[in-house]
């Protein structure tokens, strides 16, 4: 009877030995999943910065273009038309950059989103695992 008892805890124990390794690897699998979405994230950043950058020299073009367009006045005709021609690719390039920086943006969010659902999860399995080692 000893023995079999014995035999018992001896297989509950490799049982429970083997799903806590199986969850260890799946936590690994997890921080990698996540190490993986934090480059990602650092990219996104990037590009926003990139974007950034592209939107300051933009601005320093359309100042550049604005002291030029000061500078003409004495030509009125030709000035307005230039003004009406600028100011046609002024609002297509603002309405370009906000719909780039706007899908940025959500693209961001999503990556959080999703970050913050693999962090949810593996806090429950955390909790699972300190529920499944205090029942020891």
């Amino acid at each position: 009877m000893e023995d079999k008892m014995f035999e018992l805890m001896t297989k509950m124990y490799s049982d429970i030995t083997t799903r806590l390794d199986t969850m260890d690897g799946r936590i690994s699998s997890m921080e990698g999943k996540i190490s993986s979405m934090d480059g990602k994230v650092s990219s996104m950043d990037g590009k926003v910065s990139s974007m950034d950058g592209k939107i300051n020299s933009m601005d320093g073009r359309i100042s550049s273009m604005e002291g030029k367009i000061s500078s003409m006045d004495g030509k009125i005709n030709s000035v307005d038309n230039n003004l009406i021609i600028i100011e046609n690719k002024l609002d297509d390039n603002s309405k370009a950059l906000f719909d780039g920086y706007k899908l940025t943006y959500e693209k961001v969010i999503d990556v959080e989103n999703a970050v913050k659902d693999l962090f949810n999860k593996v806090e429950k399995q955390e909790v699972e695992i300190k529920v499944i080692k205090g029942g020891k």
